[in-house]
């Protein structure tokens, strides 16, 4: 989950006292100087201040204390699809990962946003719940794949999604149903609205053979692990599939040579040209050029205009 904002970034002295505030004022507990290339899927970024809270109501308070103060924020989930830069950000990145809780009625689950996604789709496949097995093994939370439209294995979270919750830049808790035309390809009404938060939701699961969906959702599994998603630090795919292309966009990138070429220590992965991996110490600014490259030949070669799916935090 994330938005992206580039003017009036307050300064690291001022953020500094609007964190105190934010600590006062609406119960939030900060992280400091947490080291994003330790923390993030690609073991790269500089170090940020992260926003944490116990509770709805806390990080209402926050979001609206941040909007009405004028003080941009981010909203970070597990950072499985994300890239941060090598920077100091001043700017509080407000986390997700401390919402935890989920359950089951009848066919139906409810998760807040932080939940791990691959263990939503193990609990629920041993459970015999059908919906979510082809997300089995796949980083990020469940708040982000509803926010990108995750899909894999030719399935959308938005074929089970019934609702979700959300918090908006007032700080009120703000509900929508599912509605058909909202969602397509990697695409959520979640990403047109500027500063909202999910905080949780609601999917609608059917009944089927635990063991056959077990056995499914670690097929699922192996094919990332064939793929190489798991061999370095990476963000899963950088560009998004374009059917009017006829091929997914690795194979795309494989036919043009662009598998192990390579800017800094980052690495397009041996296995599929889709993935960059960071191999030796990678800076942001080695992703970013490897990625433009891609671009660059995939356009003069072929006429083909790439869309990333990687999101990029950088401020300026």
């Amino acid at each position: 989950m994330l938005h992206l904002f580039y003017d009036n970034i307050h300064s690291m002295k001022g953020n500094k006292d609007i964190f105190s505030l934010a600590r006062t004022h609406c119960g939030v507990y900060t992280d400091e100087d947490v080291s994003l290339g330790t923390a993030s899927y690609f073991k790269i970024g500089g170090f940020a201040t992260i926003i944490h809270h116990e509770s709805y109501s806390t990080l209402a308070k926050a979001i609206r204390f941040f909007h009405e103060e004028g003080c941009h924020y981010e909203i970070i989930g597990d950072t499985s699809n994300m890239l941060f830069a090598d920077i100091e950000y001043s700017v509080p990145l407000v986390s997700t990962r401390d919402l935890q809780q989920w359950s089951i009625y009848g066919t139906q689950l409810r998760a807040e946003s932080g939940v791990s996604i691959s263990l939503l789709a193990q609990k629920t496949s041993e459970m015999g719940l059908k919906g979510l097995e082809n997300f089995f093994s796949m980083p990020g939370s469940i708040g982000g794949a509803v926010y990108m439209n995750a899909r894999c294995f030719g399935s959308e979270i938005s074929d089970s999604l019934h609702t979700v919750e959300y918090i908006d830049t007032t700080g009120a808790l703000c509900a929508y149903t599912m509605k058909e035309g909202d969602f397509f390809y990697k695409h959520s009404p979640f990403q047109d609205i500027s500063g909202a938060c999910i905080v949780s939701c609601t999917l609608n699961l059917t009944k089927d053979d635990s063991n056959s969906l077990v056995s499914y959702a670690k097929q699922c599994q192996a094919q990332r692990i064939e793929r190489g998603h798991f061999d370095y630090p990476c963000a899963g795919s950088i560009f998004k599939n374009n059917r009017a292309f006829g091929s997914p966009t690795g194979k795309i990138l494989d036919t043009l040579g662009m598998k192990e070429l390579s800017v800094g220590g980052a690495r397009v992965s041996s296995k599929n040209a889709n993935i960059i991996q960071n191999v030796e110490n990678a800076r942001s600014q080695d992703v970013v050029e490897l990625i433009e490259l891609l671009e660059q030949v995939a356009q003069r070669r072929l006429n083909l205009q790439l869309e990333r799916e990687l999101e990029i935090l950088h401020v300026h």
